[in-house]
């Protein structure tokens, strides 16, 4: 048996026993990932009237179309009161009715009147755009506008206040351009601010007042004042703006005896580049033994990198790769000899979250040398050994006969894809009996509490024939008394994805299932596959190329970030997750052979095939 080949065949079996114990250390570091909603308000006069508008996004800066914002209304002060006295909700009642208003920007058709509830919290529908109006009459006085929304399955609710003196001019402020990524280990970041009066929307500028940046966390960025178009630029110094990940830019204005305050808030995506470094110099070592790199991964300031990977490339190939832990990385890479006495090695860091970008590749030029023709025999000897143990293993499972769960067939490695074998035929009697084992196509640990279903039609309706559920070793058995000609075999787990087969002849087999989180990036990229540029890429598009590729189709880019959360993130996803996140993806909608169509089964059966509900937590696989 050739050196290399013994070499990977050892390598196998050694990754096959690490991941066996996996799941266990997984099911220590739980994560469950939510999005946010941001409600970004402001209020004006126009025509006498109230008009309070704003926009509905989430914290990646996807806007919310479709939603409900919910608005209460209260006085904080009595007309010419002194001291202010406690809020009193403002009540909707006569001349006081809500309306909705046009979009002046656009020009729309003026916008649905909002739904009043007990009288007064106002139910204000958000348009595909994520914005949202609402006109009322108010007199003259000091109020404040509670906004908030409801959570969502995959978001965490939103509140905010907006101050309201109708006293006075109200203005508006905006960035110009909205800033959306900056890079915090890069030169000075330069941000925009237009403040305009807006009553009776006139657009009059503001010139000569002062307007304050800052963070998410209060952190002052600046301050600058507006000239005589109202516009004021800030030179911001980026390590200011906070940690790497998703924050936010306020721009607010502290008003003065005629115009009234005001604020905006808008997202920013904050990143950073992760440099590697050696730990030490590399010795020479064997390619076939496995050369061990120290590496250090670092972010600006000196900072450790939190999480992602190693990879180490010989001659384009994938040599080794290792997990970061505290910015660290011990990583082997295990290659044939070249007829070459070095090899040039490249490090390349692979990013566990969008916001911590790979700097330039780090070049390793490594001394080779060959192994001793003494070091050869144990490898030789080892081959061997497992050449005559699979051989054995075979001659005994040929001497095994079909029979109940205690005969399956132990798994082995194999592509992670659904599929249904028959290991065993039934054996004499047994005509309609099926037996086996549900297995991870991942991981090939045994799957529990899976719904096995035989069903076939009857008269354009599902009729069950059978069904079982798997133990917690993966067993199952499903005995039919009768067998039509269509007749199908379905398998679903609490979450795995359903997998629909041909019936199979009875006797012992295995079925391996597909996991959510798979199925959800293996529609992605068959999506992404049949649009084509600049959608697919090689080898292989991700939720985060698709998510920048789709540019300003929000929709898409907010489907591929739901795919991205679910399929990296270490939690299971079950059945009404998968439903949610594929509620968001575009048209066509995107298929995959790990999707199976829905049980249609009829209503009176319903109750035994559908699909298993969440487990405890205590009960989740890992």
């Amino acid at each position: 048996m050739p050196r290399a080949a013994l070499v990977r065949l050892v390598c196998a079996l050694v990754c096959l026993s690490y991941t066996s114990g996996a799941p266990d250390a997984r099911a220590q570091s739980r994560v469950h990932v939510r999005g946010a909603a941001k409600i970004d308000a402001r209020a004006a006069r126009s025509g006498g009237a109230l008009v309070l508008s704003g926009t509905l996004k989430d914290d990646l800066g996807q806007v919310l179309g479709g939603e409900t914002v919910f608005v209460l209304v209260a006085r904080t002060r009595g007309a010419g009161a002194d001291p202010p006295t406690p809020e009193e909700a403002v009540r909707f009642e006569g001349e006081q009715q809500p309306a909705g208003c046009e979009d002046p920007p656009t020009g729309n058709a003026a916008r649905a009147a909002p739904t009043i509830r007990d009288g007064a919290e106002l139910a204000v529908k958000v348009d595909d755009a994520g914005r949202f109006c609402v006109r009322f009459p108010l007199p003259a006085d000091h109020y404040v506008a509670h906004l908030t929304t409801r959570a969502a399955p995959l978001l965490e609710a939103a509140k905010t206040d907006v101050t309201i003196d109708l006293g006075r001019r109200s203005i508006s402020l905006r960035f110009d351009p909205a800033p959306h990524v900056a890079m915090i280990d890069s030169a000075a970041l330069t941000v925009d601010a237009v403040a305009a009066v807006d009553e009776d929307a006139d657009g009059a500028t503001l010139a000569g007042r002062l307007l304050t940046l800052q963070n998410e966390n209060s952190v002052s960025l600046g301050n600058a004042t507006t000239n005589a178009s109202g516009r004021a630029r800030f030179v911001v110094d980026p390590a200011k703006l906070g940690t790497p990940g998703p924050g936010e830019l306020r721009l607010s204005y502290a008003g003065d005896a005629d115009t009234s305050g005001g604020s905006h808030v808008s997202s920013l995506e904050r990143r950073t580049h992760v440099e590697l470094a050696l730990e030490k110099g590399v010795a020479p070592g064997i390619p076939e033994d496995g050369i061990p790199i120290d590496v250090r991964a670092t972010i600006h300031g000196g900072g450790e990198a939190p999480g992602g990977s190693i990879e180490v490339r010989f001659s384009n190939r994938v040599v080794g790769a290792a997990p970061v832990e505290h910015g660290h990385a011990r990583v082997v890479s295990t290659f044939a000899s070249p007829e070459t006495p070095s090899a040039a090695l490249v490090l390349r860091y692979l990013p566990g979250a969008p916001w911590y970008e790979p700097a330039e590749p780090l070049s390793v030029n490594v001394g080779l040398h060959g192994p001793s023709p003494l070091r050869q025999l144990p490898l030789a000897i080892a081959g061997l050994a497992v050449a005559a143990f699979l051989a054995l293993g075979r001659l005994g499972r040929r001497a095994v006969r079909a029979g109940g769960p205690g005969d399956a067939k132990p798994s082995e490695p194999r592509t992670p894809e659904a599929r249904i074998e028959v290991v065993h035929p039934a054996p004499a009697g047994h005509p309609r009996r099926w037996t086996g084992r549900v297995l991870d196509a991942h991981h090939g640990t045994p799957l529990s509490h899976v719904r096995v279903v035989i069903e076939h039609a009857t008269f354009g309706q599902r009729e069950l024939a059978a069904t079982a559920s798997s133990d917690d070793a993966g067993y199952f058995t499903l005995d039919a008394p009768r067998i039509e000609q269509d007749a199908r075999l379905v398998a679903e787990g609490p979450y795995h994805a359903p997998f629909r087969q041909k019936l199979p002849p009875a006797g012992q087999i295995e079925i391996s299932l597909v996991s959510r989180k798979r199925a959800l990036l293996d529609r992605l990229i068959a999506w992404a596959r049949l649009r084509g540029r600049p959608f697919d890429q090689r080898p292989e598009p991700t939720p985060g190329h698709v998510r920048n590729a789709a540019g300003d189709d929000f929709g898409t880019a907010r489907w591929a970030e739901a795919v991205e959360r679910a399929a990296f993130s270490a939690d299971d996803i079950d059945a009404r997750a998968e439903e949610d996140i594929d509620k968001l993806a575009p048209t066509p909608a995107p298929m995959s052979k790990a999707r199976a169509p829905k049980l249609d089964i009829p209503p009176a059966q319903q109750t035994q095939v559908n699909p298993a509900p969440s487990l405890p937590r205590d009960r989740r696989r890992p």
